[in-house]
């Protein structure tokens, strides 16, 4: 099994001196003072936890032989991590090396187009390619359906979006020509939303537990409780299992501009460059949401994003943050009292 070997893990781990003897390995899972690694075949081998290093679920490694426990590790480089920001300024790295990022929502979460929005943010900040996987549409009525649809086109213009059920068997078979390329797929989403059970569906096993939603207001419940990589027939690619995300908040890197396009293409005929789009004058993009050329709810969700990711950039940076609030604040006192 290549393990989602790709020619870009290929040539950072071939930027690493390979040790004697030492076979190229995947994380498949992370504890206290040991971690797991997949070898080509598919078998896992446990090794001592490297002490001065940060390991994740992802990282590729030179394993060298040696008794249970005891093995040599050196890691290679990584590339497209993905990670989620917490409401505390936090950010977690979840996962690492992956190609695709399935954003997975239930066909009733997907008529939300905040979370769509969230889960696309995320998604790009990876670096991976984001794609919505849309679960329980055998939930919805073809209206429902067509209407969750062009929400997700709306809220996340540019990517790509597969229905599923579990029920009927619909999309499965789409989502499996999706990973028939070497690549790594992690699914992201809420507890419940059915992540486990595609990843049984895939790989035609039941490695992962399931359990029912809640009868009493039919939501999940965190059946995965670790990061798992499970081996997809054919040998070449792999799909993480990831536990359900409670928060999703806005890093200080956030890409807003990569999901706010519409919004950003009117950005660019504001009279300032560091317009804030709330109260400048000369501001494209508070005109256009006023005239209804952008859904003024998705202008609201828009800055409140802006303001969330400002706020995480002001605690990691206070010094920074009462500077740069000064120089704006005189900027704009400057531009009206010259009456611009």
């Amino acid at each position: 099994m290549a393990l989602g070997l790709t020619s870009t893990a290929r040539r950072l781990a071939e930027s690493v001196a390979r040790p004697p003897d030492a076979w190229l390995g995947r994380v498949s899972r992370v504890d206290r003072r040991s971690i797991s690694a997949l070898d080509p075949s598919g078998a896992e081998h446990a090794a001592t936890l490297p002490g001065d290093r940060d390991v994740l679920v992802g990282d590729w490694a030179w394993i060298s032989p040696g008794d249970e426990g005891e093995a040599s590790v050196r890691f290679a480089p990584r590339y497209h991590v993905l990670t989620r920001a917490k409401s505390s300024g936090e950010v977690q790295p979840l996962v690492s090396n992956v190609d695709l990022v399935l954003l997975t929502l239930t066909a009733r979460e997907a008529m939300r187009p905040g979370l769509v929005e969230r889960l696309a943010v995320t998604g790009w900040e990876s670096g991976a390619t984001p794609h919505f996987l849309v679960t329980k549409v055998e939930e919805l009525s073809d209206r429902e359906r067509g209407y969750a649809l062009e929400v997700i086109a709306a809220s996340a213009p540019g990517i790509d979006t597969t229905v599923t059920s579990a029920v009927t068997d619909e999309g499965i078979q789409t989502l499996g020509d999706l990973l028939s390329e070497p690549m790594s797929a992690v699914l992201l989403g809420h507890s419940g939303v059915g992540k486990s059970t595609l990843v049984n569906r895939l790989s035609s096993t039941d490695v992962q537990a399931t359990q029912a939603v809640r009868e009493r207001d039919g939501k999940g419940r965190h059946t995965t409780t670790a990061r798992t990589i499970t081996p997809l027939p054919g040998g070449v690619s792999v799909i993480i299992d990831t536990p359900g995300i409670r928060q999703l908040g806005v890093s200080t890197r956030a890409p807003l501009e990569e999901v706010f396009t519409d919004i950003e293409a009117f950005a660019e005929s504001c009279r300032f460059t560091d317009c804030s789009h709330t109260q400048d004058a000369g501001c494209a993009v508070r005109r256009a949401a006023e005239s209804g050329a952008i859904s003024r709810e998705r202008y609201r969700r828009y800055l409140a994003l802006v303001r969330e990711r400002e706020f995480m950039q002001r605690r990691e940076n206070p010094q920074r943050r009462n500077k740069g609030t000064e120089y704006s604040r005189f900027a704009r006192e400057y531009r009206r009292a010259r009456g611009h």
